[in-house]
């Protein structure tokens, strides 16, 4: 089990939460997440995102379970 494996597997989950239950210190005070906003607006954000949460856990735990083998 690789440490950074693991660590990007929470990455993602951080990622898909934030996006989904949008709490203040990730939606609104984020200075990356404001620049997107402004930039691509609400739903593209919303939707680049998740797109990446998603990436980031898939790629995490193929990376852990699947490229070890």
């Amino acid at each position: 089990m690789n440490l950074i494996d693991i660590a990007i597997v929470a990455w993602g989950v951080y990622e898909l939460l934030g996006i989904t239950v949008k709490p203040a210190f990730y939606w609104e005070r984020s200075r990356r997440i404001r620049l997107a906003r402004a930039r691509l607006g609400d739903r593209n954000t919303t939707i680049a995102y998740t797109l990446l949460g998603f990436f980031l856990v898939g790629f995490g735990l193929w990376s852990l379970f699947l490229r070890g083998v």
